[in-house]
């Protein structure tokens, strides 16, 4: 697609870090509770945190709180595997979205015994960093819920979400850099129409998305010329152990750590830059 009349993309590019060993203190790591609960030290980018973890058994449920931290934003988690879905309360926003159960997540029975016989040092390969973004789609009616995940929501309205594939496909060792398939497939289509149907669904950024000259009040470009960027609007994370069966199928071992993050994005408009004429010295 050029970068004359076509329309440009801008693309927040993410570089996220797989955690080394680092990531979690040596020593003990994982407190345990009364009632199935858990508390969980992570060192986080040189930021020391306390995850809690409720396990309801009796209902099949996994509840997380996470604080926030490094910037990302304070959320609660209900996992519910009667339901297959996960819920995250986000007081910031005084909401509540429905989404699928996270991969590799365990059951609650598997994560206890995983929560309780977990190491007391860092595992020694690389922990997992999964990205996940997602946008919002329609209001769930709460009637049509669990009580648990009524009483979870309280008064927080519920909102479904979509995942939308921004995951990058380049690696670098450790080290995850590129632009999102999204992007490569907006910069291909070169035409202002398909680039807007293919972002059909993501919300924008503002009430008000559109550039706007401040002095004629009147478009600043033709929409031809957008520049379409995508942006990151939250983002918070969870981490959570995983449990496999030994190759035999007998030992089930809890030794690796899934540090999930969540994103929600959106998109706004804006004009090319304005290039200045030339000018011209005189003789």
């Amino acid at each position: 697609m050029g970068f004359s009349s076509a329309v440009m993309v801008c693309v927040l590019l993410l570089c996220i870090c797989h955690a080394s060993a680092s990531v979690i203190p040596k020593g003990k790591i994982v407190e345990r509770g009364d009632s199935g609960e858990f508390k969980v030290h992570i060192m986080e980018r040189g930021t020391k945190f306390v995850e809690k973890i409720k396990i309801d058994e009796d209902n099949d449920i996994e509840y997380f709180h996470v604080p926030a931290h490094n910037g990302l934003t304070e959320a609660d988690y209900l996992y519910d595997f009667r339901s297959k879905m996960a819920v995250s309360r986000v007081k910031s926003d005084g909401k509540c979205y429905l989404g699928p159960l996270p991969d590799n997540l365990p059951n609650p029975a598997d994560l206890k015994t995983g929560l309780q016989t977990v190491p007391q040092t860092p595992p020694s390969e690389d922990n997992f960093v999964v990205q996940k973004y997602w946008v919002v789609s329609d209001q769930v009616d709460n009637t049509l819920l669990r009580q648990e995940v009524q009483d979870f929501c309280g008064e927080f309205p519920v909102f479904s979400l979509r995942e939308v594939d921004l995951n990058s496909a380049a690696g670098l060792g450790k080290r995850t850099v590129g632009r999102t398939r999204l992007a490569r497939d907006l910069v291909r289509t070169g035409n202002n129409s398909l680039t807007q149907k293919k972002l059909q669904g993501l919300p924008f950024c503002l009430e008000k998305p559109f550039p706007i000259d401040p002095v004629t009040n009147k478009p600043a470009c033709n929409s031809e010329d957008w520049i379409f960027n995508i942006k990151l609007r939250d983002r918070y994370c969870v981490w959570y152990i995983i449990c496999r069966f030994d190759s035999q199928g007998r030992v089930l071992r809890c030794e690796e750590w899934d540090h999930q993050y969540n994103s929600m994005i959106c998109y706004d408009l804006s004009c090319p830059p304005k290039t200045e004429a030339p000018t011209v010295a005189s003789l």
